[in-house]
């Protein structure tokens, strides 16, 4: 394997990786708030 190819494709890995941890910790707090909201709104009608 060149070099050349090997340079890119380390980088193309390690940016996929952060971008999925990034999208890993949103979804997360996504889920977090919605669940929260959803609580709420459950505690105010009862």
């Amino acid at each position: 394997m060149p070099k050349n190819f090997c340079l890119p494709s380390i980088f193309l890995l390690s940016s996929l990786r952060f971008s999925s941890l990034h999208f890993h910790s949103f979804l997360h707090s996504f889920l977090l708030s919605y669940f929260f909201n959803h609580s709420v709104t459950l505690n105010l009608l009862e």
